[in-house]
């Protein structure tokens, strides 16, 4: 599950429409990651289909959003689509080192 800081009191929380510990309202924060996953979506999608510009407008869309390990990994595997191996390391170690 997905968690969030909430930007008012910092708490940690699971993405609800209300902060557990300060009640304020957090469904935009949901609403954002949703239209992440969205894009992510599109990106894994495109790679499947072997759009690989679709894919890298999705994953700057999703990145856009929020940078996480997640889209360095895919931004990983569409440079090893291309024989970019490279910056597949480099986005895989970029990965390795979001994840901490």
């Amino acid at each position: 599950m997905t968690t969030c800081i909430c930007p008012v009191c910092r708490a940690r929380n699971s993405l609800a429409d209300r902060c557990r510990r300060c009640r304020a309202d957090l469904s935009w924060l949901r609403a954002c990651e949703e239209y992440r996953v969205y894009w992510l979506t599109a990106a894994r999608c495109a790679l499947a289909d072997g759009d690989l510009d679709r894919a890298a407008s999705s994953l700057r869309t999703a990145e856009q959003i929020r940078q996480a390990a997640d889209t360095a990994k895919w931004r990983a595997v569409a440079a090893l689509i291309q024989g970019n191996y490279a910056a597949a390391w480099n986005y895989y170690q970029e990965a390795r080192n979001e994840g901490d």
